[in-house]
């Protein structure tokens, strides 16, 4: 049992430094996209023979090379890297110490469909944006795999429909890699829209977990129609009372009518 635990221990610390070293990788990442691009330093996509001295580069000349070499193969595509390694860093961070997801365990065919998928992101996402991005001052939007995608579905059989492609491929992509639930995000959003709206009306409703977050909306409806029903049913209520209170009325004044008749003798006459 003791040595269970302790590998847990073990497991769980090395899941922590994974974070911190995706965080700190996707941060030098993204320090030298920022500041790129400067002529004067190295790159493996541009030669410049005449480099002299300290690179402009804010991540030094290594982080120069690293940053021509992402953008000339990716294009505007290198700038989501970064953020790809910090979820990936919180992925691996989120499950838990025995190293196994219940839901999609780590390992076999399921390591398999999510390295398929994250290629298809990425070369869907390259020919998406050589097609529509402003191309850099060298290379194109989406970088050399980018103009090489691009040209082989549109300039080859499909056309102008290939962004079309890229776009099913794309959305593909990325519902195997983060494994999307779309019924779940789309009751999500109105969960929130519902919560946004009661918020802006002054009322305040407990936020719904587990499995009630996922009938929240179904039984708002249900408490709004049986309200509905409440209100339609009082009044009808409320219309029966006022039919009973105006027969009674006219009841009376029926009665006090007649009596007055028979004290004239008016019925002999007619």
């Amino acid at each position: 049992m003791a040595k269970v635990i302790l590998n847990q221990k073990k497991r769980l610390g090395l899941q922590q430094a994974s974070v911190i070293i995706f965080m700190g990788i996707a941060a030098v990442i993204l320090l030298a996209l920022l500041s790129y691009y400067s002529p004067a330093d190295p790159g493996p996509f541009h030669y410049n023979g005449m480099h002299v001295g300290a690179c402009k580069n804010l991540a030094g000349c290594k982080g120069a090379w690293l940053a021509d070499f992402l953008i000339g193969l990716l294009g505007y595509l290198a700038y989501a890297l970064p953020l790809v390694l910090v979820v990936m860093g919180l992925t691996a961070f989120r499950i838990g110490p025995h190293m196994k997801n219940p839901n999609n365990p780590v390992g076999g065919i399921n390591d398999i469909i999510t390295s398929v998928g994250a290629l298809f992101t990425l070369l869907s996402g390259a020919g998406l944006a050589h097609l529509l991005f402003v191309p850099f001052p060298e290379g194109t939007g989406g970088g050399m795999l980018g103009q090489v995608v691009a040209r082989l579905f549109t300039g080859t059989f499909l056309g102008f429909f290939g962004s079309i492609l890229f776009l099913m491929s794309l959305f593909l992509g990325i519902t195997v890699v983060g494994d999307i639930s779309w019924s779940e995000v789309t009751e999500k959003v109105g969960d929130w829209m519902l919560q946004l709206f009661n918020k802006l009306q002054g009322i305040e409703m407990p936020a719904a977990t587990g499995e009630s977050a996922s009938n929240s909306i179904f039984g708002r409806f249900s408490d709004v129609v049986n309200r509905g029903k409440g209100y339609v049913q009082g009044s009808a209520g409320a219309m029966d009372k006022a039919s009973a209170w105006m027969n009674r009325t006219v009841g009376g004044v029926g009665d006090v009518f007649g009596g007055k008749r028979a004290e004239s003798g008016f019925d002999g006459v007619m």
